[in-house]
């Protein structure tokens, strides 16, 4: 009895053995299959909100085409007018009131769009702002036609960093009749107020990577790349580098990135989805960009 009560140990050993062996493979396989299933969610759940957010960057580059579009057209059709033709030829008579009369109107009949009016010819000009805008200090940070195009199209900067688009149209005399508009104020109309999560927003750089429109207003004139390894050292660019390499293709498409959240300081490393959508502005691009 004893040498059987041995042998059926042994094999229930063995079995036991056996057993626990089926039950960590099962285990093995199933967490397989579930980090699989994970890992398909999350790529399903990606390609959802990737998307949704190549559908933001398109919707909000287009809106801000068509906003230039529209500016530019009624700066054309006002050079047109008999009144500003006639305004024209009374400067060459020393009269400067018809044409800051027609400045006037022009920001009254756009109040909210506008930030300024100018008439230029060689050295001089006559310049008219928006009511509460006091007169601006601004450079050229970068043009987006030649300067001799018909209808001129740059970004301009003030001494506190904020960005404006300038449309200089020429007219029939040779002069410029030219209009300010402010990043902010088009981020407003187009943008501010598309939530994505907790974080998630949209941002507008020139292709040359200064920032224009961004929710947190310290980003707002840095360049995208240089001003932030300036500002943060330490951290690591490398996809961020690689992801603006792609969108200065001057094409639309989505990426996950690792990169940070610069609303946080100091910000958090974290991985990102950014969709990203050119708006054709003159000859150059403004790089629409949905994140989360």
């Amino acid at each position: 009895m004893a040498f059987f009560s041995r042998v059926s140990f042994r094999r229930r050993g063995r079995e036991l053995a056996a057993a626990a062996g089926i039950v960590l493979a099962a285990a093995a396989l199933l967490l397989t299959l579930v980090g699989n299933m994970i890992s398909d969610n999350q790529k399903t759940m990606i390609q959802m909100q990737s998307g949704q957010l190549r559908s933001i960057s398109e919707s909000v580059a287009k809106q801000i085409e068509v906003f230039a579009d529209e500016m530019a057209s009624d700066l054309e059709m006002e050079t047109k007018l008999n009144q500003f033709i006639e305004a024209e030829r009374s400067l060459e008579q020393g009269q400067q009131e018809p044409m800051a009369q027609l400045l006037e109107e022009f920001l009254e009949g756009r109040k909210g769009s506008v930030e300024g009016m100018a008439w230029e010819s060689g050295g001089q000009r006559i310049e008219r702002w928006a009511e509460g805008q006091e007169p601006l200090t601004l450079h050229t940070a970068s043009f987006m036609t030649e300067e001799s195009a018909d209808l001129a199209v740059s970004i301009l900067q003030d001494e506190n960093g904020w960005c404006y688009l300038k449309l200089a149209k020429m007219t029939q005399a040779g002069n410029r009749l030219s209009c300010l508009l402010s990043f902010n104020d088009i981020y407003e109309k187009t943008a501010a107020h598309i939530k994505m999560g907790k974080n998630g927003y949209v941002m507008v750089k020139s292709s040359d990577g200064l920032i224009l429109m961004h929710q947190v207003e310290e980003q707002i004139g840095q360049k995208v790349l240089s001003g932030r390894m300036e500002m943060y050292p330490d951290l690591d660019f490398t996809d961020l580098t690689r992801l603006i390499e792609h969108q200065n293709q001057g094409r639309g498409g989505v990426e996950v990135y690792h990169s940070y959240w610069w609303i946080e300081d100091p910000p958090r490393p974290v991985k990102k989805v950014s969709a990203y959508e050119p708006a054709w502005i003159g000859d150059d691009f403004l790089i629409v960009s949905a994140v989360i």
